[in-house]
C-alpha cells in the first residue's frame, strides 16, 4: 500500500512540474513565436471537412496580436496601421500567409496587427462599423483573408480576393499596401493598388 501511495505522489508531483513547465513556456511566449505555432500546429490536420494546408513560418515575423476594440482605438487616435484579418482554421488565410509575410520582411514592415477573425466574431461587427466611417467601405469584415492599411479613421488601401490571383500579383498587391504604409498615405493615392 505505501509503494503504491508513493507511486502516486510521485506521478501527481511529477505531473503538476511537466503542466507547470508547459504552461509557463507558453506564456513567455512572443506574438511571434504564438503566430507560429498557431498557424504551424495545423499542417497537414483535418477538422473532418477541411485538410489544413502545410505554412512555415518564421519566428521573427511581424505579427502583433490585437482586438477589435484596440484597432477601434488607433483608428480613433489616426494611426497609420496595418491590420490582417485571417484565421490559421480557414486554408485562404494559410494560402497566403508566408506571400504576406515576406513582402512585409521585404519592406521593412515592424508591425502587423492582427485579428482571429473566428476568434473575434461576435465583436466584428463594431470594428466593421469604425472603419466604415470614412469613403472606402468595407462590406464583409469577416472575409478571410483581408489586409487593410488604415489611416485618418478610414481604411486607406485594402486587399482581398487573392485565391485567383498568381503569386506574382499577390505579392505586388501587399507590396503596395506596404508602400502605402512607409509613404505614411502622404503620396500615395486611395485604391492605387
Amino acid at each position: 500500500m505505501k509503494k503504491i501511495t508513493k507511486i502516486f505522489l510521485v506521478i501527481i508531483i511529477f505531473s503538476f512540474f511537466i503542466t507547470g513547465c508547459t504552461s509557463k513556456k507558453e506564456e513567455n511566449l512572443t506574438d511571434a513565436e504564438k503566430f507560429k505555432k498557431e498557424y504551424e500546429s495545423l499542417n497537414n490536420k483535418s477538422d473532418g471537412e477541411l485538410n489544413y494546408l502545410k505554412v512555415k513560418i518564421t519566428k521573427d515575423n511581424p505579427i502583433v496580436y490585437t482586438t477589435p476594440k484596440k484597432v477601434i482605438a488607433k483608428i480613433n487616435n489616426n494611426d497609420l496601421f496595418v491590420l490582417y484579418l485571417g484565421s490559421a482554421k480557414d486554408n485562404e488565410s494559410r494560402k497566403i500567409i508566408n506571400l504576406l509575410l515576406s513582402s512585409a520582411k521585404d519592406n521593412n514592415v515592424k508591425y502587423l496587427y492582427y485579428i482571429d477573425t473566428k476568434k473575434y466574431d461576435s465583436s466584428l461587427d463594431e470594428l466593421k462599423e469604425a472603419l466604415n466611417k470614412g469613403d472606402n467601405k468595407i462590406e464583409d469584415i469577416r472575409k478571410t483573408p483581408s489586409i487593410l492599411v488604415i489611416s485618418k479613421k478610414e481604411i486607406y488601401e485594402k486587399a482581398t480576393n487573392f485565391s485567383n490571383n498568381g503569386e506574382k500579383s499577390n505579392k505586388n498587391q501587399f507590396d503596395c499596401l506596404f508602400k502605402c504604409l512607409k509613404e505614411e498615405s502622404t503620396t500615395c493615392e486611395k485604391n492605387v493598388c
